[in-house]
């Protein structure tokens, strides 16, 4: 039983995700994360049965020398970094393959600049997101990119409820945008691949 990130414990993921499961959830996002695999079996046995009916999607981390964060570098989940102020350039802060945790990207998001992280980067190119209590806050970090990698997944179930989980992620990564040379998440193009 090892914290996750958040205060959230392994074994409070796995249960969280056999609830996910039982109420019928199509696609789980993860926000959190710790540095190395943890190592829990009950973990990764949750992992692998929501799999089986969910579209599992992790933020990678916010350590860029770190390697992929787990659960995002289990192979069940899609591993999403975060693309910084440019659109063609990983944040400073976003997690990637080193040379001893060589798991790679699944998918890259907006994730923000990452300001008070990265040289020379604002708060005003950070998302602007839900702050807790209400209203609206400035933030950066993979875990603001993989909702939106978890929400074209959803709509690219609702479009196409005949879809499983599987599918929907071959066709969510075979759908990224490559032309700037990372695997950039491409809402259109996914769409597109849910309903063909």
């Amino acid at each position: 039983n090892v914290q996750c990130g958040g205060g959230i414990t392994t074994a409070a993921l796995a249960q969280g995700l056999a609830y996910a499961v039982a109420q019928g959830a199509k696609v789980i996002n993860m926000s959190l994360g710790v540095s190395g695999n943890p190592g829990d079996a009950e973990l990764e046995a949750a992992l692998d049965r929501a799999a089986e009916s969910a579209v599992l999607v992790a933020a990678a981390g916010n350590t860029s020398g770190d390697g992929v964060y787990y659960p995002a570098s289990n192979p069940n989940v899609i591993a999403v970094g975060a693309l910084g102020a440019r659109d063609d350039e990983l944040a400073c802060y976003s997690a990637r393959p080193n040379d001893t945790r060589k798991r790679a990207l699944d998918i890259v998001a907006p994730g923000g600049a990452g300001a008070g992280a990265c040289p020379g980067a604002t708060s005003d190119e950070d998302l602007l997101v839900l702050a807790p209590g209400g209203g609206y806050q400035r933030s950066a970090g993979t875990s603001e990119a993989a909702p939106l990698v978890s929400g074209v997944a959803a709509l690219m179930r609702a479009a196409n409820p005949a879809l499983t989980a599987a599918q929907t992620r071959e066709r969510l990564l075979a759908s990224v945008d490559r032309s700037g040379g990372l695997p950039r998440l491409d809402a259109e193009a996914a769409m597109r691949a849910a309903t063909r």
